[in-house]
């Protein structure tokens, strides 16, 4: 290859992505987050969604592993939620949450709330790509937190 991690990475934020929280069920019993931008839909029918999780992440063996997750589309207003859980993985000194009929918690203000259930994992390079399937979710109207060359800003519906 003729780039180097740190040209591969920079050409990469040029694409504007939304903001998650993936959330699942805490070793302590308590809620779980790491931030991610890698979501994506997949399929309506069965209704599927994807993220990818570094396999060199301290918190791979918790959400590695997880049976059941959601992925909280966070609102403009949670940018300090977003830079907390690329730091840190409880979320109950984060922000308020609620569970999900799957267990999962669900950040309280999110844009969108998905809870999903492990459908598939796939090795991907240093990655793990992690397939969900949708069993709940609920969304609200309002501007969504995005992220772009490392900043964040805000989508709107006009």
């Amino acid at each position: 290859m003729d780039f180097t991690d740190r040209d591969y990475r920079d050409a990469l934020a040029r694409y504007t992505t939304g903001v998650t929280v993936v959330t699942a069920a805490g070793e302590d019993g308590g809620g779980a987050g790491i931030t991610v931008n890698s979501f994506s839909s997949i399929s309506l029918d069965p209704p599927l969604v994807s993220w990818s999780l570094g396999r060199d992440s301290k918190r791979f063996e918790l959400f590695g592993k997880a049976d059941n997750f959601a992925v909280n589309v966070l609102a403009h207003e949670q940018e300090v939620l977003a830079k907390t859980m690329a730091e840190t993985t409880s979320l109950d000194s984060a922000a308020p949450w609620e569970p999900a009929k799957n267990g999962a918690p669900w950040i309280l203000g999110a844009v969108t709330r998905l809870a999903c259930k492990t459908y598939k994992r796939v090795e991907a390079g240093d990655h793990v790509i992690i397939i969900g399937q949708v069993v709940d979710y609920d969304h609200r109207d309002k501007p969504a937190l995005t992220y772009y060359r490392s900043n964040y800003g805000r989508a709107e519906s006009h």
